[in-house]
């Protein structure tokens, strides 16, 4: 498993500022004069976390020499064109896609790179090589052997593959692995339990993490009974057609299931999988609902909930309709509306001036120190967008003629150790016509990026690091992650990829 996936060359020096290079971000040496610099990069990583002076990144709005604009050329010539640098758009009124100049965007901000950053900086192509030829069940081993090492392996804190929850070659059927058809998404419950949209078998799951045993099905008896399952599993009879969401309440005793193709939300019991309220039906006006797919779940002020104390709600990407909907998570009670007035339609249930939302697919909760925000990803304006609670645009990230670039695809979003994760499909957006080259640009598509984000600098986003599949039966889709591993649903290969932190093992 730790071979199936592979770090991009576009992923390390990914700064606010416009796509500098890493010459054109500091502006003073990390090592004092009197002393050798070091050869090694093991060395350099290990320097940098012992050295307390900090790096500074440029000003954006200076100019900079000629040298590194040259050098950051060649940089992002040898990159492949593709862009490197992280920077945010600020909310410029109902949502562009982003600033098409050259000139580093409002969100772009001065300020001090952390020690993750100069390491990933100064020691990134190192640390890539090192990570993709040693192979992360080596790290252990090299971590012992080599105290430099260890402190560089550590301070990176990179993703890597862990393990598949159902590796096709254990299973006599390929590519069904268990019988799971067409993954959409997973959640994990308080529990430490999976729970999976089986959407090719119009199904839902309850699974183990490690060893991907059932516990209960819910679903179709039909679908049930083709699915390879032994006939002792545990099954309740639901009426699912193609689910792609699903997310847990705050307590774990439910789960709330986008049922995309009947257009609908659907409340269950975690226990017995018993359905216990349903919401919507096909159409526009509000309380009904056209594809739903990300699901998400968090507390809202009373102001919002309508009550005199906070309470629980159900974030749900009305796809179609290019709006979020907001229900009460007991009653599933639509609260309010996130996203444009559609011609009237939406006014009455708006809390925020109205926000163009470009086919919203995933969803995800931040609990930042400025307080709670969404980021929700627009599969239509290839960007994920940041949101206060009562849906007012806080700034967006990557889109068209940015530098972080589009985010072909994106069907998954999560907070993984302080970082936001995208899960990035295949679209047929700039598709080669040459037939030789489609499968390649096919498979550079899919990806998961990794954003690092800053509380001090909300708006200042980091692109840490990037990792691609190497194997074409791989589609990245929703995603969910506990304290230490990451999961992500895999539609094509038809099972769960499970990632986790390197060296934090």
């Amino acid at each position: 498993p730790p071979s199936m996936w592979t770090w991009g060359r576009a992923a390390f020096s990914a700064l606010s500022g416009g796509g500098q290079s890493k010459a054109g971000l500091a502006n003073k040496s990390s090592q004092p004069a009197t002393e050798a610099a070091p050869t090694s990069s093991a060395e350099k990583a290990a320097a940098l976390m012992n050295n307390q002076d900090s790096i500074k990144i440029l000003d954006p709005s200076a100019a900079p020499d000629q040298s590194s604009a040259a050098e950051a050329a060649q940089s992002d010539a040898s990159m492949g064109g593709r862009p490197s640098a992280g920077c945010v758009t600020e909310n410029n009124g109902n949502g562009g896609a982003g600033n098409s100049s050259a000139e580093p965007a409002n969100g772009c901000v001065a300020g001090v790179l952390s020690a993750r950053e100069q390491v990933l900086l100064c020691a990134s192509d190192e640390l890539e090589c090192l990570f993709q030829r040693i192979g992360v069940e080596h790290f252990p081993v090299l971590e012992c052997v080599c105290s430099t090492w260890r402190k560089a392996i550590r301070s990176a804190r990179m993703l890597g593959h862990e393990y598949l929850l159902y590796p096709s070659e254990a299973y006599p059927l390929p590519r069904t692995p268990g019988g799971i058809v067409s993954p959409s998404a997973v959640c994990v419950l308080p529990n430490g339990e999976l729970v999976v949209t089986d959407t090719g078998n119009d199904q839902l799951r309850f699974v183990n993490a490690k060893t991907g045993a059932v516990r209960l099905v819910v679903g179709r008896l039909r679908a049930f009974l083709s699915s390879h399952l032994p006939e002792s599993t545990p099954h309740v009879e639901g009426e699912f057609d193609n689910p792609m969401g699903v997310v847990a309440d705050l307590s774990g005793e439910h789960v709330f299931v986008a049922d995309t193709f009947k257009h609908r939300l659907v409340k269950l019991r975690v226990s017995d999988g018993v359905e216990m309220a349903t919401k919507g039906a096909h159409g526009i006006w509000p309380q009904k609902m056209i594809y739903p797919q990300g699901v998400a779940v968090c507390l809202v002020p009373p102001e919002l909930y309508g009550g005199a104390t906070a309470g629980e709600a159900v974030f749900v990407c009305d796809s179609d309709n290019n709006r979020l909907q907001v229900f009460r998570a007991t009653n599933l009670e639509l609260l309010y509306i996130i996203g444009s007035s559609a011609g009237g339609a939406n006014d009455a249930w708006l809390r925020a001036d109205p926000t163009r939302l470009g086919r919203p697919r995933a969803i995800t909760v931040h609990y930042a120190r400025q307080g709670t925000r969404l980021f929700v990803a627009e599969y239509e304006a290839f960007r994920v967008s940041a949101l206060e609670l009562n849906g007012q645009r806080l700034f967006t990230i990557g889109g068209k003629d940015t530098p972080l670039g589009r985010f072909h695809s994106p069907y998954g979003l999560c907070i993984f150790d302080g970082r936001l994760i995208v899960a990035e499909g295949c679209n047929a957006d700039g598709r080669p016509a040459d037939d030789a080259k489609r499968a390649e640009w096919q498979l550079d598509q899919k990806r998961l990026r990794v954003l690092s984000l800053d509380d001090a600098s909300p708006t200042r986003i980091v692109q840490t690091q990037m990792l691609h599949p190497k194997e074409h039966n791989v589609e990245p889709r929703g995603l969910s992650a506990t304290e230490k591993h990451l999961f992500m649903a895999d539609c094509k290969g038809n099972t769960v990829h499970v990632f986790s932190i390197i060296g934090a093992r």
